[in-house]
C-alpha cells in the first residue's frame, strides 16, 4: 500500500521512520507548508515525493497518515475520506468538541477506515 504522510514535524517524522519497517507499505508521498520541516524527513524518506499541495499528495496514494495541526488536520481529513482514503489521523481529532464530533459525523458517513 502506498502512504502519504501529511504534516512533517516530529509526529509526522517518527512515522516516516517506523513505516520505513514494513515493507508492505511505501511512503510515495509527503507533504508539509514548511521547507525545514520537508527537508529534515527529506533525509527520512529519500524517495518520497513531496508535491505541491497536501491533496496531490492524498490524490496519488492508498492511504493517508495525518500528523498536521487539527485545523488543516479537519480538512485533510475530509478531503482523503471523500476519496474513499482510509486515514490514520493524529489526536486531537478537532480544535474543540463541536469540530471533532462534525469530523467523526463526516468520516462514519464516508464509511472509510479510521484510526
Amino acid at each position: 500500500k502506498t502512504i502519504a504522510v501529511i504534516g512533517l514535524g516530529i509526529m509526522g517524522q517518527r512515522m516516516l521512520q517506523a513505516l520505513s519497517t514494513y515493507p508492505a507499505f511505501e511512503v510515495t508521498q509527503m507533504w508539509d507548508p514548511s521547507e525545514a520541516a520537508q527537508h529534515a524527513a527529506r533525509d527520512i524518506a529519500p524517495h518520497a515525493n513531496i508535491p505541491a499541495t497536501a491533496e496531490a499528495a492524498i490524490d496519488a496514494v492508498d492511504l493517508v497518515y495525518l500528523a498536521c495541526p487539527p485545523a488543516p488536520r479537519h480538512v485533510y481529513a475530509k478531503y482523503a475520506a471523500d476519496l474513499g482514503k482510509p486515514l490514520f489521523l493524529e489526536k486531537p481529532l478537532g480544535t474543540d468538541v463541536a469540530a471533532s464530533r462534525e469530523l467523526v459525523r463526516h468520516l462514519e458517513a464516508a464509511q472509510v477506515p479510521t484510526a
